[in-house]
């Protein structure tokens, strides 16, 4: 199919006309597309009502969007065109945004590449895909809008490294890391940030799922060493 990109200007416009309106309606789509809005409409669940819930919902609607796009031909050369996210989010889906957020900020729509939503939610199951629908659901338990945030805008000075990101996920699933929070999956992030300047995580003996438990070995480290100065002297 012909894949579509809207441009800055006439993204502004486009949210503007339909923010003043106070409707956030699709606009005239084309059938290929037409069909992508259907079928993603009707597997979406209900708009999350708590904070907790949303990054269930987040998750769920990025495996549905990366299931259906994939059925019709599209690929991260794609992916990577941000005129085509500002497309999907303000002619196709603009009311499933809308109604994810309800502050109806442009950045979640079109005007911050790193936060429209349809382009993180896509991105964040494509860095954490392990193989199958089933298994990439399985390691992502207990994740967070704020993890989603983490792993997405840090592509690095080469864009992203696919493998290493995915073997992250891997990990943060075996290890449960969501029992720990966001914070520690931040500083897993921001480790990995320091360390792959200096250090080839692909050079690895023991491969990239041996430079991640390298990874959670240091904070494992830090932790107890932290602990020691913390405990009182006897």
């Amino acid at each position: 199919m012909k894949w579509m990109e809207t441009d800055c200007v006439t993204a502004q416009r486009r949210f503007a006309g339909m923010e003043a309106a106070g409707q956030f309606d699709p606009g005239t789509l084309t059938p290929d597309y037409a069909g992508i809005r259907d079928e993603l409409v009707a597997v979406l669940p209900s708009p999350p009502a708590t904070r907790t819930a949303r990054g269930r919902y987040d998750v769920e609607a990025g495996l549905a969007l990366y299931r259906i796009l994939a059925c019709h031909g599209f690929t991260q050369r794609q992916a990577a065109a941000d005129g085509f996210w500002r497309h999907l989010s303000l002619e196709v889906l603009p009311d499933v945004v809308a109604a994810r957020w309800e502050d109806r900020q442009p950045a979640r729509f079109w005007s911050s590449r790193s936060r429209i939503w349809l382009r993180v939610v896509w991105w964040f199951i494509h860095l954490s895909w392990q193989g199958s629908e089933e298994k990439t659901r399985d390691i992502l338990d207990g994740i967070t809008t704020d993890d989603m945030v983490q792993l997405v805008e840090r592509p690095g000075r080469h864009g992203f490294r696919i493998g290493l990101y995915r073997a992250i996920m891997r990990a943060r699933g075996a290890r449960r890391a969501h029992a720990a929070g966001t914070e520690q999956f931040r500083e897993i992030m921001t480790l990995n940030t320091v360390k792959a300047v200096m250090t080839e995580p692909e050079l690895h003996e023991k491969g990239l799922d041996g430079y991640v438990a390298g990874l959670y070995a240091v904070l494992a480290g830090r932790s107890r060493n932290a602990g020691r100065r913390a405990a009182p002297a006897r």
